[in-house]
């Protein structure tokens, strides 16, 4: 099972390494191998009764998701990766209420030995050598987006 912007069945894309895949968008099919469940983030919400801290790592559909939410305000807190959508992902969430802030971790170089692991193996060789070279320029990081809506239940009149 896995969150998405409307409830069905659809196609899932194993790409073997630490992402784990991502959804295809497609529907899934009788022929289909490799499908998955998914749910909408409002009825995941909907399965709370209490504060709802949210951590979304959904490789790249956390646009779509948070779009088609209507129960987005339920959510105290959030920490996501934003895949290059920073700037649309704080429009959205400062309309909610929320103060967005974005901090960068540097990536742990001892991941070469997953990148160079992912199957098929030219592929997985293809990451190890691109990074490498990358991080030889820059250093490589990741983006986390924390978002927080202000809590008024401590406050005393």
């Amino acid at each position: 099972m896995t969150v998405w912007y409307k409830q069905g069945k659809f196609r899932f894309r194993n790409i073997g390494w630490s992402e784990g895949g991502c959804l295809t968008g497609d529907p899934c099919t009788s022929q289909d191998k490799e499908c998955v469940d998914t749910i909408t983030l409002d009825e995941l919400i909907e399965l709370s009764t209490g504060r709802i801290i949210a951590k979304i790592d959904i490789e790249g559909a956390e646009l779509p998701v948070l779009l088609f939410s209507k129960n987005l305000t339920r959510i105290s807190d959030i920490a996501m990766e934003p895949h290059g959508n920073e700037t649309l992902l704080t429009k959205i969430l400062s309309q909610y209420g929320y103060s967005v802030q974005y901090t960068e971790y540097k990536l742990n170089l001892t991941l070469y030995k997953y990148w160079i692991n992912i199957s098929p193996k030219m592929f997985g060789i293809s990451v190890a050598v691109y990074r490498l070279l990358v991080s030889t320029v820059s250093t490589p990081k990741i983006t986390v987006l924390k978002a927080t809506k202000p809590r008024y239940d401590n406050i005393t009149i």
